[in-house]
Parts: C-alpha cells; structure tokens; sequence
C-alpha cells in the first residue's frame, strides 16, 4: 500500500471514534456510525463508558442550584463515546458544522438545534454540560446539534458542540449514545479470522436474502486506540468489497478496533444474525 493510500486510510480511520458506542462488555451488538472526518481534523481525546444515564439536551440549559441543566431534556441510557477534535485557527466555523450536520442529518431527525447567542452560555455548555473547558468560547461562535435515529432494533443519538476558544483553535465534541439490541432476536452465527474472506462469503452468501447480519470486526490488541480503528477501516473496506451488492443492503458493519478484547477476541469477524424482521 502506498503513502497516499496509507494517509487516506489514516484520515478515514479517526472516522466513528464518534460514534458510535458499543457495549464493550457484554455480548450486545452495536451500531456505530461511521463519519468523514473535515480537513485537518486531530482527535485529542476519545472516551467510551457503558451503561451511562444522559440528558438530551432538548433547549437551552437553566441555572439550577450550583449547576446548569437542560430546561428540557430527554434522558437515555446506553454506552457512551465520546469524541474531542482540534482544528486550525484559521477555519471557519460554518463550514465545519455544515460538514458534520449534513453526516448527522441523512438517517436521524433533529430533535434540538441552536447557534450563537441562541444556546445560551458557552460557559454552561462547556463546563457543566460536557464537562470540558477547552469546548469555552464566546456565546457568538457556538453551535449544538442533538439528533437520534429511533428503531426497533437499537436507538442511536449524537450531540455535537462546536465553538472557537480564546485562543483561536476551534473545538467539537461529539457524543454519542447507543441502547442495547434485544438480544432475544439476535445472536452470534459464526466467528472467523477476518483473513478467512472466503468463509464469510460462503456463510453470508448462504443465508438466503430475508436475513439481516451485524458483521463485527476487531482488530490487533498491540495497537493503539486510532491504530486500532485504522486497520479496522482497512479490514472493512476489502470485506465489502468482496460481497454483492445484495448483501450489502443486508448488512450492519461495525468496527471495533481493539476495544473488544475478549468479548469479541482481536483480529477476528463475528456474524450475528438478526432475527428482528422475521419475528415481526
């Protein structure tokens, strides 16, 4: 593989350390959205957490007590990831929100959205929402996007905040929170060395067109976290390519880098049939 691809796949690779949560300790399987990442994004902090209670914010926060809180807001449970990017000085704003709300926005609905001096105190937002002084801006230079996908098999949400800090780097926190399948009406078919291509082909290929699979991938245990995800995206986009387009409509991908170890082992693919469709 050349520099110019290994780079790309480098860019690609910081892609749904957002997202995505996954249960990490527990046999659950997870949707995790995969993002492109904007020009010169740097991914300075990434946390997972499972079983975490959060308020989706659904208006501005309130001064309660010692503390901020959402006047309105919608609680969730589920695993929690949580993503910190850097960007240059020099970048507008705009564009970077616009970049990620049009990601966000293709497969959720908006459920609370705000800019400027209409969210209230950047203050608020960084320190007692996020927990995060460095997300500390002017109240102007601020943007909140929350957003859910809703279905019967899992529910995804996202909360972005974006803002410009005194000294100029721009800051967006990404948060996302995935509930659990049931499990009820999933379980896991077949687990392989994500080398053996052929194997997977003729077990996916096999399963007939009624079906739905989460195919799971997990990565080398000696890498890094971003490593991790990289070779993830690599192993991920050789195994689409492999399958028909029929299957891929079929198919749940999701990438877990090294962070699943022992649940779903390292350097494995794991198939879980999702029984969801043809119980209904």
């Amino acid at each position: 593989m050349n520099s110019n691809s290994s780079q790309a796949i480098h860019n690609k690779g910081i892609k749904a350390l957002c997202l995505l949560g996954l249960s990490l300790l527990s046999s659950y399987a997870y949707s995790i959205q995969e993002l492109d990442q904007f020009k010169g994004a740097n991914l300075i902090k990434y946390d997972q957490a499972t079983q975490v209670d959060y308020a989706l914010p659904l208006a501005n926060l309130k001064k309660s007590a010692r503390t901020w809180i959402p006047i309105k807001a919608k609680q969730v449970q589920g695993e929690l990831t949580s993503s910190l990017f850097k960007f240059g000085r020099n970048e507008s704003l705009l564009p970077i929100y616009n970049f990620y709300k049009k990601q966000l926005t293709e497969d959720s609905e908006i459920l609370y959205e705000c800019n400027s001096r209409t969210c209230g105190s950047s203050n608020a937002w960084a320190n007692n929402f996020f927990n995060d002084y460095r997300l500390y801006g002017a109240d102007a230079n601020q943007y909140l996007l929350v957003v859910a996908d809703e279905s019967e098999k899992d529910n995804d949400y996202q909360v972005l905040y974006l803002n410009r800090r005194g000294a100029g780097d721009v800051m967006l926190r990404l948060d996302d929170i995935t509930t659990k399948l049931d499990i009820s009406k999933a379980n896991v078919a077949l687990q392989v060395s994500f080398d053996d291509t052929d194997k997977i082909n003729q077990f996916l290929n096999g399963q007939g067109n009624s079906q739905d699979f989460v195919v799971v991938i997990t990565t080398d245990a000696s890498l890094s976290p971003v490593d991790s995800f990289t070779q993830g995206e690599e192993k991920l986009i050789e195994l689409k390519a492999s399958l028909s387009s029929d299957l891929m409509g079929q198919i749940r991908f999701v990438n877990l880098g090294n962070q699943a170890k022992p649940i779903y082992g390292e350097n494995q693919v794991t198939v879980i049939l999702n029984h969801a469709s043809n119980n209904k």
